[in-house]
This record gives structure tokens, sequence and C-alpha cells, in this order.
């Protein structure tokens, strides 16, 4: 297998000697959310190469082909896109929980990975999205195990895409995309549309006029990020709220077992002066119902009817934006609920923690 790497280069390339000579290509844009796939789709896009005729203006992002595609939908799809370009593709971060279900079908398969450093793409994702910083690198760690096994498995031409070195050296980041696509010197002018589209402003907003952004398409993806953030939401706090409920229950027992070895009763426990400030870990379990119900509401109306609302939706006319505001509108109140609920179970865990602790604390010097 043919590697290139150079210390902190923008593009590190591998499984090179699995390229062919046929100029016709089909991209694939993959990574975390926040890690620089939005900058790469653009810049491809600026290159000329053709990511959907829908794609998202800012994050230049399409779902071309879904999970519940059957095949004979996914290879109409594929022979339509071939027949009208030479090279093509999309990003869409969803597709890599699923890429071996069509991959073998696209034409002249290369894959684009965007890293970037866990910190830094947690942190970006936790303020575009409006979630926990926690839940942010719960899910980077998440989509990351399935990076991990597509880098093993590949043999497809594939680019792993440092995002932290294509913001010190943009032309090398643009020039070593090019030569992964095998564009010649013809390219430059596209190559410098490529450089421009980086600075743009208000975002990696496209340049050249063939992609420029309508106002109404501006409006409407307003409403698309807040109603993203409220998805996000509804798709991963349940879980973890389910997570620290479960840890919670567990260090209550572990306390329950504990006090019966120091022998002291709950009524005792919470007249102590040292555990005082513990003692409402006992009443707030109580509420771990109101929780769950506020989970299973989440799940139902934004998870399953939400997705469902905003993939059938026409997205290229001025009713749509109204719909997806008074959506976002409807289930805004779910959302501070449902994220109201996270902060307090984690609380709830964090004192079950404390009161573990000191009790821990009391066995040991009982067993001295």
């Amino acid at each position: 297998m043919e590697n290139t790497l150079v210390t902190e280069s923008p593009l590190f390339t591998f499984n090179q000697d699995s390229k062919n000579s046929d100029p016709a290509k089909t991209l694939l844009v993959l990574g975390v959310a926040r890690t620089g796939t939005s900058l790469v789709s653009g810049m491809l896009r600026e290159l000329g190469v053709f990511m959907g005729a829908r794609a998202h203006g800012l994050k230049h992002e399409q779902d071309f082909i879904l999970p519940d595609d059957d095949y004979s939908t996914i290879i109409e799809k594929i022979e339509r896109m071939n027949s009208e370009h030479q090279i093509w593709g999309w990003k869409s971060p969803m597709s890599l929980f699923f890429y071996q279900k069509f991959i073998h079908h696209l034409r002249n398969p290369h894959i684009i990975i965007t890293f970037r450093n866990p910190l830094s793409a947690a942190l970006s994702a936790a303020k575009y999205n409006n979630t926990p910083l926690e839940v942010a690198l719960s899910d980077y760690n998440d989509v990351m195990s399935s990076v991990y096994a597509l880098i093993e498995r590949s043999y497809f031409p594939t680019a792993l895409f440092n995002f932290e070195a294509a913001q010190r050296d943009i032309e090398g980041a643009v020039d070593g995309l090019a030569r992964f696509l095998d564009m010649g010197e013809e390219m430059r002018g596209a190559k410098a549309g490529a450089y421009r589209f980086f600075n743009a402003d208000g975002g990696y907003r496209a340049v050249s006029e063939e992609s420029n952004i309508e106002s109404s398409m501006l409006r409407r993806m307003e409403y698309d990020d807040l109603n993203d953030s409220v998805r996000i939401s509804a798709r991963r706090i349940p879980g973890e709220i389910e997570r620290y409920k479960s840890m919670t229950i567990h260090l209550i027992r572990d306390c329950a077992t504990s006090l019966e070895i120091l022998a002291m009763k709950p009524e005792d426990l919470l007249q102590n002066g040292e555990l005082a400030k513990n003692s409402k870990i006992i009443e707030i379990m109580n509420n771990y119902d109101g929780f769950d119900e506020i989970c299973s509401v989440a799940r139902n109306e934004f998870v399953v009817r939400g997705i469902d609302y905003l993939e059938t939706s026409d997205k290229n006319n001025e009713e749509d934006i109204e719909k997806r505001k008074i959506f976002f509108n409807s289930n805004k109140d779910m959302y501070h609920r449902l994220m109201s609920s996270y902060y307090n179970c984690k609380a709830i865990f964090r004192d079950a923690c404390r009161l573990r602790s000191t009790l821990q604390m009391l066995m040991d010097r009982k067993m001295r």
C-alpha cells in the first residue's frame, strides 16, 4: 500500500495503489461534525466537482443516499448521476454509518475523511448545536469509532484531511485535493476560487456565481440550523439521561449497602451535618419518572415525526421557510424541558457521587 505522509501536511493519502486511469470519480466526504467536512465539500464545489443540486448553502451537505433506500433506488440514483457528471460526490456525515450498503456500486470511489483536534471539534459542536460539552465529546467518540473502522477496512483511494494544518496552509490543502483527484494545471482558475472560498465572509460561503446563495436559502438555513440543534438534542440527550439515571441508581444501592454496614439509618444520615448537603438526592430521585416522560415526548414528537416533516417539506420556496420556523417554535419548549432534565439528572448523579464518596470515607474510618 503506497502512502504519502509529510509532517503537518494538510492531506495524508493512502491506498494510492488502488487508483486507476479512469478520470471519472465519485467522492464521499465523511467525518465528525465540525471537523472541516463543510470546508472540504465547499472547496470541491469550487474546484468544479458536482456535490449536489440541493446542497446546503453553507454546510455544502446533501443526503444523497438515505439509510432506508433499497438497492434498486440506490443503483438508480447512482446511474443517473454517473450519466450527468464525470466527477461528482456528496458530503453527509450520516453516510458513514451505512457506507458499506452502497460504496461498491459507486464508480471509482474516492474517500475524503476530515480530522480535527477532538477538544476543538467538541467545543465547536457544543457551541454550534447548543449541547453540553460532554455530549459533544461522547458524540465525537462514537463517530470516530466508525471512522477508524472504515480506515481499517477500506481499500479505496482515501485522503485524510488535517483541519488545523489546512488553516495554516490553505493552498497546500487545495493543491492536495486537486492532486488526489488527478486535476492538472488547467484547474488553476478553479483553485483560486477554492483559496478565496476558505476566506469568504460569513462562513464557508461559495464565491463562484454558479453556487452563490440566494437570500431565501439563507433564511431557510437559519431554521435548518435551529432544527438541527433540537434534533441532535432529541437524539442524544434521552440516552444520556438514561445513562445518568442508571449510574445514579447503582450508586444509591451502594450507598444503602454502606449505610447498613455503618449501622446508620437514612434519617440519621440526613441529620449528620457532614452529609446534610446531600439530602436532596433522596427526595429528587422521585422525579425520574418525569424525566422518562420528557424523553419519550422528545423521541416521538421530534426524532420520529420531525425528521419525516423536514425531509418531505419543499426546501426551495418561501412557504417552506415559514413551515420550518413554525416547526422549530412548536418544539422549542420540548427542547428546553429536555435540556433542563439533562442538567437535573447530571446534578443528581454528581450528588450521588459525593454521597458515595463520603460514605466510603466513613467506612474506611470504621475499618481502621
